[in-house]
């Protein structure tokens, strides 16, 4: 069962998170800033479920553009490894399909504070696969994981 989390601040965040038992999914959708990216960001670090998860899928195939001027990749990479500390044991898929969401995505797989390992994919049934593979080899961890992926096995 999933727990979804509207993210909503004063104005609209292009957003959501959506919680399961060992991981999440943050959809992005619309034009996305990366004042979106960094609030997405702490509001999971936050969440009392962050402690116990091991995946985050952040799917950006809804996004029609994505605006980072005046913030940094490397900031976010920097706030992920902080939360690090209080969970480790995350792996995390970013699924793209445009080229400068995906380019934005290898300079946070490239910078030197990304703690959590990171994958990029182009559609979400590979990235679940790759998460459900990699969960079970590195923490010897079975998972359902939405059903989109469950078929394509």
């Amino acid at each position: 069962m999933a727990i979804l989390h509207f993210c909503r601040r004063f104005i609209p965040m292009s957003y959501q998170i959506i919680w399961y038992p060992k991981g999440a999914i943050k959809r992005f959708s619309g034009r996305v800033s990366g004042s979106d990216i960094y609030h997405s960001v702490v509001d999971m670090h936050r969440d009392p479920e962050f402690d116990s998860i091991r995946y985050v899928i952040n799917d950006f195939l809804a996004a029609e553009s994505l605006s980072f001027a005046g913030f940094d990749i490397h900031e976010v990479a920097a706030i992920d490894q902080a939360a690090s500390a209080s969970n480790p044991n995350i792996l995390i898929a970013v699924v793209a399909s445009k080229p400068e969401i995906i380019d934005l995505a290898r300079e946070y797989v490239e910078s030197p504070l990304c703690f959590y390992p990171t994958e990029i994919f182009s559609d979400m049934a590979t990235a679940e696969r790759w998460l459900v593979k990699s969960l079970r080899e590195r923490f010897n961890l079975e998972i359902a994981l939405p059903a989109r992926a469950m078929e394509a096995l």
